[in-house]
């Protein structure tokens, strides 16, 4: 079956998905361009995508990146790419709206949940605001093996480590929860 990943922004998909990533080995779709956190002095969008290919590469994955701001995404044809994307794919993978969660995963959750019918849909928890990483799903436990690509493919991401707002992300705690 084919599977289809969407990750709001770059390192998505590693932080939150990547044992499911592993294990149906989905086309992994990065939505939003990241100028947010280059605009507050933070790694650029170059080093952000160079870091994601990395990451893909451990897991041997395709990808891609689209180039819609997150400054002010065009949510209106995201919607319309998205569902282009999603039309050859058996299996949606994306985030889980949560209550109080990032705008912009909260948005590709909703998208993906309206576009994935009749398709399977698997949601993969981030955090809330103020609460950190989500745990109030199903935890997938990894293999040993997992766990150390999952641990190689994090440290690619060594812009996103050096810059203090994001470096809490790539400690110790890499559970990951789907609805």
């Amino acid at each position: 079956m084919t599977a289809i990943l969407f990750a709001p922004h770059n390192d998505d998909e590693t932080l939150f998905a990547f044992y499911t990533l592993l294990r149906r080995a989905p086309r992994v779709v990065v939505v939003l361009r990241s100028f947010k956190e280059e605009s507050l002095g933070g790694p650029t969008w170059q080093e952000r995508e160079a870091e994601t290919e990395c990451a893909m590469r451990c897991a041997d994955v395709t990808w891609e990146q689209w180039e819609f701001s997150d400054l002010d995404p065009e949510w209106g044809t995201i919607v319309t790419k998205m569902g282009q994307a999603i039309a050859p794919h058996e299996i949606v993978i994306a985030p889980a709206f949560e209550e109080g969660g990032h705008d912009h995963h909260n948005a590709v959750a909703y998208i993906a949940k309206q576009l994935a019918r009749h398709r399977e849909l698997f949601a993969y928890t981030t955090y809330v605001r103020g609460q950190g990483r989500s745990e109030h799903a199903t935890e997938i436990v990894p293999t040993r093996d997992e766990a150390e690509w999952k641990r190689v493919a994090l440290a690619c991401y060594a812009s996103q480590i050096a810059y203090p707002p994001t470096a809490p992300w790539f400690g110790d705690d890499q559970r990951e929860f789907v609805l």
